[in-house]
């Protein structure tokens, strides 16, 4: 499961590999965006600072530069949706030093201030892409970032 996915770069590179994915997009213009990318069968239009539940459990979550865009009291709901999703989650955010001047990040806050409601364990930060450890899951996804990458300058071009 993609969460946040914007614009679907990650969803659709880790498609092109063959993974199975949803897609889960908050705003509108990413939104339709993935629809036009991947179809609506493989995408969800969810507000991430609301509980999610998909009533599946998935190989991997990923959320990808998304938890500066939400609001501090929502973190902790961002966070929760990703564990409650799958067991291995692959999470990254812009670091405090990189958002100066940005109006819509509106989260400064490091990934370790990061928690889980009703859970004691923070989130450890691990600087820009911090990275779950699942030897069998990291490869098909730095694979489906060069592919996103890939995606993405085609899309420029």
């Amino acid at each position: 499961v993609d969460v946040g996915a914007g614009r679907c770069y990650f969803s659709e590179g880790m498609r092109r590999l063959g993974a199975s994915v949803l897609s889960v997009e908050g705003t509108a213009a990413g939104y339709a965006a993935c629809v036009h990318r991947a179809g609506a069968s493989s995408i969800v239009r969810h507000d991430l600072r609301l509980p999610l539940s998909l009533n599946t459990k998935f190989d991997l979550a990923t959320c990808s530069e998304v938890a500066e865009h939400i609001e501090p009291p929502f973190a902790g709901t961002l966070v929760h949706t990703l564990t409650q999703h799958a067991d291995v989650v692959w999470f990254s955010s812009e670091e405090p030093r990189w958002v100066f001047g940005n109006a819509d990040h509106v989260h400064h806050s490091p990934l370790r201030l990061l928690r889980v409601p009703g859970d004691r364990a923070a989130c450890r930060s691990r600087g820009r892409g911090g990275q779950a450890r699942a030897p069998s899951v990291l490869p098909l996804f730095r694979r489906a970032e060069r592919q996103a990458a890939k995606v993405q300058r085609q899309q420029i071009a």
